[in-house]
């Protein structure tokens, strides 16, 4: 999996630098990257998947369409940042996704 690429959005494959990493993604792919997470979470807590980690399997049933955008239009590190973020949340007693991801 790329950086970012998703049929549906058509978002560019990354330019590569001279040495050979990826760029970092502009303000746009960002923002598509943040609307995807968003909607995947907003699932995830509508059906009261707490933690997307722990609740794999649940999460991949109940959330596989808005989980596939949130992979394929963010970078696999961010993908983990998230949620690990939200699992560390959890365990710290916070309970609401919004307030977690968007802090």
């Amino acid at each position: 999996m790329g950086w970012f690429g998703s049929s549906e959005d058509k978002l560019p494959t990354p330019k590569i630098s001279s040495d050979g990493a990826p760029i970092a993604p502009d303000r746009t792919q960002r923002q598509v990257c943040w609307d995807h997470r968003d909607a995947y979470f907003s699932c995830l807590e509508k059906n009261g998947i707490i933690d997307s980690i722990k609740e794999k399997d649940k999460a991949a049933k109940e959330c596989s369409v808005e989980g596939k955008g949130f992979e394929a239009n963010c970078a696999s590190s961010w993908v983990s940042l998230f949620n690990r973020g939200i699992a560390i949340g959890v365990e710290m007693g916070q309970k609401n996704l919004y307030t977690l991801i968007n802090c």
